[in-house]
């Protein structure tokens, strides 16, 4: 049960945030790769946030210094001042059970990211945080490995199993 939960958490912010990009490429007129900024946050305020349907945000202080913004299913999106792998591109991370711990990778966090200040031109700038997916198109089993080495990479995991957490995946729920 709880990894169909997951699972569908994850899907759900996939699309929302994914839907909130392509809101402010229409708004502005600027495709995401080619948006101005410098920091996640200031993506964030410029383009992404006033298209989710968001709580007030809420300072946190472990891992990551940053803010969580809860959604009114209980998940929340951590912005922070980290880029993902690529410095143009932008990480965002979603609690799938808001301030409640674990609080860990892998478990009830995930990283996407956007795809800005870049040359790479694709119809969906939002993608599950993994270097491979990137640069290049991995096997499920690179991408289960680089899920057990790192598991903030774990939502590219998941993702190309068709959002599905199956019986092999590396971390309990």
């Amino acid at each position: 049960h709880k990894r169909i939960e997951t699972a569908s958490k994850l899907k759900k912010f996939y699309s929302a945030l994914s839907q909130a990009v392509k809101l402010a490429e229409v708004e502005q007129g600027i495709p995401s790769n080619e948006w101005e900024s410098t920091t996640n946050m200031q993506v964030w305020y410029d383009y992404i946030q006033k298209y989710l349907p968001l709580g007030k945000q809420v300072n946190i202080v472990d891992d990551f210094s940053g803010y969580i913004y809860p959604f009114n299913d209980g998940t929340g999106i951590i912005v922070y001042s980290s880029p993902c792998f690529n410095t143009s591109h932008k990480g965002y991370m979603i609690d799938v059970n808001g301030e409640k711990g674990p609080n860990k990778a892998g478990r009830d966090r995930f990283v996407f990211c956007v795809i800005v200040n870049s040359d790479n031109n694709t119809k969906n700038p939002v993608y599950g945080a993994t270097s491979r997916l990137y640069y290049s198109s991995p096997t499920r089993e690179e991408l289960l490995q680089d899920c057990k080495t790192n598991p903030y990479q774990c939502s590219a995991f998941i993702m190309n199993d068709g959002w599905e957490i199956k019986s092999d995946y590396p971390y309990k729920l």
